[in-house]
Protein backbone atom coordinates (compact mmCIF):
# COMPACT_ATOMS: atom_id res chain seq x y z
CA UNK A 1 0.00 0.00 0.00
CA UNK A 2 1.54 3.47 -1.17
CA UNK A 3 1.06 6.40 0.65
CA UNK A 4 0.38 9.94 -0.77
CA UNK A 5 3.29 12.20 -0.07
CA UNK A 6 2.42 15.23 2.61
CA UNK A 7 2.17 18.63 0.79
CA UNK A 8 5.91 19.55 1.89
CA UNK A 9 6.84 16.16 0.69
CA UNK A 10 5.01 17.20 -2.63
CA UNK A 11 6.19 20.61 -2.92
CA UNK A 12 9.94 19.79 -2.51
CA UNK A 13 9.54 17.19 -5.34
CA UNK A 14 7.86 19.37 -7.56
CA UNK A 15 10.74 22.44 -6.91
CA UNK A 16 13.19 19.66 -7.25
CA UNK A 17 12.27 19.16 -10.64
CA UNK A 18 12.62 22.59 -11.38
CA UNK A 19 15.86 24.62 -12.70
CA UNK A 20 17.51 27.28 -10.82
CA UNK A 21 16.55 30.20 -13.25
CA UNK A 22 12.83 28.52 -13.70
CA UNK A 23 10.17 31.12 -13.42
CA UNK A 24 7.67 31.06 -10.48
CA UNK A 25 3.60 31.99 -9.99
CA UNK A 26 5.52 34.73 -8.03
CA UNK A 27 6.27 37.23 -10.68
CA UNK A 28 9.94 38.10 -11.27
CA UNK A 29 10.95 34.92 -8.76
CA UNK A 30 13.46 32.24 -9.80
CA UNK A 31 12.62 28.55 -7.86
CA UNK A 32 16.09 29.37 -6.11
CA UNK A 33 14.96 32.87 -4.62
CA UNK A 34 11.75 30.98 -3.85
CA UNK A 35 13.78 28.27 -2.17
CA UNK A 36 16.07 30.69 -0.29
CA UNK A 37 12.79 32.79 1.05
CA UNK A 38 11.49 29.80 2.47
CA UNK A 39 14.73 28.43 4.12
CA UNK A 40 15.67 32.08 5.73
CA UNK A 41 12.24 32.51 6.74
CA UNK A 42 11.24 28.86 8.06
CA UNK A 43 15.35 28.86 9.71
CA UNK A 44 13.97 32.31 11.19
CA UNK A 45 10.87 31.03 13.02
CA UNK A 46 12.13 28.06 14.25
CA UNK A 47 15.46 30.12 15.85
CA UNK A 48 12.83 32.29 17.19
CA UNK A 49 10.27 29.38 18.69
CA UNK A 50 14.04 27.73 20.23
CA UNK A 51 15.16 30.96 21.53
CA UNK A 52 11.38 31.44 23.35
CA UNK A 53 11.47 27.13 24.63
CA UNK A 54 14.85 27.81 26.19
CA UNK A 55 14.09 31.09 28.17
CA UNK A 56 16.68 32.90 26.00
CA UNK A 57 16.79 36.52 25.25
CA UNK A 58 13.99 37.81 23.07
CA UNK A 59 15.39 39.15 20.27
CA UNK A 60 13.92 41.04 17.35
CA UNK A 61 13.50 39.33 13.76
CA UNK A 62 15.70 39.71 11.44
CA UNK A 63 14.77 42.02 8.14
CA UNK A 64 14.27 40.06 4.88
CA UNK A 65 17.76 40.76 3.73
CA UNK A 66 19.79 40.09 6.57
CA UNK A 67 18.25 36.80 6.66
CA UNK A 68 17.83 35.93 3.04
CA UNK A 69 21.19 36.93 1.50
CA UNK A 70 23.01 34.17 2.32
CA UNK A 71 20.70 31.84 1.20
CA UNK A 72 20.65 33.98 -2.05
CA UNK A 73 24.12 33.56 -2.63
CA UNK A 74 24.45 29.99 -1.97
CA UNK A 75 24.75 26.98 -4.76
CA UNK A 76 21.39 26.39 -5.84
CA UNK A 77 22.05 22.39 -4.71
CA UNK A 78 22.96 23.52 -1.22
CA UNK A 79 19.88 25.82 -0.81
CA UNK A 80 17.18 23.12 -1.84
CA UNK A 81 19.08 21.10 0.75
CA UNK A 82 19.04 23.57 3.55
CA UNK A 83 15.56 23.62 3.07
CA UNK A 84 15.08 20.42 3.60
CA UNK A 85 17.10 20.08 6.57
CA UNK A 86 15.26 23.50 8.41
CA UNK A 87 11.91 21.53 7.49
CA UNK A 88 12.77 18.57 9.39
CA UNK A 89 13.85 20.95 11.81
CA UNK A 90 10.99 22.60 12.55
CA UNK A 91 8.95 19.56 12.27
CA UNK A 92 10.64 17.93 15.25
Amino acid sequence: MSTSPTPIEAFLSTLGSLPADAPTACQGWTAHEIAAHLAAGIEEIAELIEDAVNDAPARPTRGFEEREAPYRAMPDADVRAALTAILDRAMT
